[in-house]
């Protein structure tokens, strides 16, 4: 309920703030900081491929894929990025909170 409020109230007039935007201005100004974004974009999904490929994450079935595809959306653009994959892939709501644990150790274990 929750998600569905804020992806409806919140965040469904955020593009519309791009209709009013210069797209070729925004491009020439951000020069090497976009390009450096593509890259770290492109390097997080064939590292979520690679690492997929090692750990194909057997234990959650079928939802496997899904969750790798939230997590690689996640470290990309961020939380609300997860929530909105996960949302779009129809992941369970108990899969989904396995994966959220998983992250918060794996930032305890690294950080």
């Amino acid at each position: 309920m929750a998600i569905h409020l804020t992806f409806t109230y919140l965040l469904c007039p955020v593009p519309l703030f791009l209709f009013d935007s210069d797209l070729q201005r925004v491009i020439r100004e951000t020069g090497s900081l976009l390009i450096a974004f593509f890259v770290g974009a492109l390097s997080t999904i064939i590292g979520t491929i690679g690492a997929f490929a090692l750990i194909p994450l057997k234990s959650l079935g079928e939802e496997g894929w899904k969750v790798a595809s939230a997590l690689c959306s996640r470290h990309i653009g961020g939380a609300i990025n997860f929530v909105a994959v996960a949302d779009t892939l129809q992941i369970e709501g108990s899969i989904i909170r396995k994966a959220r644990v998983c992250i918060v150790l794996l930032y305890e274990l690294v950080c």
